[in-house]
């Protein structure tokens, strides 16, 4: 099979609270989750990426925080 679903970067630090948080996050993780949904019904292959940040100065995507949006639409 060619076709994956490929997840990347969804964090608390994108989402309402955030310490980067961006436009329309939630609907962002709200359409991946539907996607995400259809791709595990049908077997299909997911990855999930997750960025941490090892700088010293790191202000977001750091070591230690929660994989997963504490808000979920």
């Amino acid at each position: 099979m060619s076709t994956a679903l490929i997840l990347i970067d969804i964090q608390n630090d994108y989402f309402p609270g955030g310490r980067m948080e961006l436009v329309n996050s939630l609907e962002a993780a709200g359409a991946a989750a539907r996607l995400l949904d259809c791709f595990r019904k049908a077997s299909w292959p997911v990855y999930h990426i997750r960025h941490i940040s090892t700088k010293p100065a790191a202000s977001f995507f750091l070591p230690g925080r929660p994989r997963q949006p504490s808000c979920h639409p």
